[in-house]
């Protein structure tokens, strides 16, 4: 029993340190989402990139091209940061019927169901091996789901900054080429 115990308490540890990553990723990916936004909004704004675009009558390819990565550009900008702030609001579906207002003992919301402190320790008092490793087990799985859930939205999250991240280099190529032709004559 021992050994289940252990093994148990280890998978929780685990799920609890990949939900405090996956939220650490999440940071960081819409700190540079964000970033990738005003630099290239502002870019584009104080630059004259957009005007210089529209003004462009003799390229309509790289005019449609730009309006096209921008496009992009700000579509993927929208859902990778959607995708990192629902990291923080997962919602998991429970695949078993939930208890009405479970009396769990590690999960904070469940022990908060409990009237008082002491409420929660005679309760504790009461238990013994077999109740405490199935509580355990369900917890386990539940914090598991919820990691799970959350990597796939960090993992969605960061594939929209690596697009993201492409076509903000594709902009800024084509806001220079766009600035060298207005500045030629275009």
């Amino acid at each position: 029993m021992e050994r289940k115990f252990n093994h148990t308490i280890l998978a929780y540890e685990n799920s609890q340190n990949t939900i405090r990553q996956a939220d650490i990723k999440a940071t960081i990916s819409i700190t540079i989402q964000s970033l990738l936004v005003s630099v290239g909004l502002a870019g584009s704004l104080l630059m004259g990139t957009f005007e210089k675009a529209t003004a462009l009558v003799n390229n309509n390819a790289l005019k449609n091209s730009y309006f096209a990565f921008f496009g992009i550009f700000a579509l993927f900008s929208i859902l990778g940061i959607t995708a990192s702030v629902l990291t923080y609001f997962p919602n998991v579906k429970p695949k078993e019927k939930p208890e009405k207002k479970r009396l769990g003992y590690l999960f904070f919301e469940h022990i908060n169901n409990f009237g008082t402190s002491n409420d929660y320790k005679e309760k504790l008092d009461e238990l013994n091996d077999k109740d405490w490793f199935e509580d355990l087990v369900k917890q386990s799985y539940a914090v598991s789901r919820l990691a799970s859930t959350k990597m796939k939205y960090v993992k969605t999250s960061i594939l929209m900054l690596l697009v993201n991240l492409i076509s903000w280099i594709v902009l800024l190529t084509l806001s220079g080429v766009i600035g060298v032709i207005m500045t030629n004559g275009g």
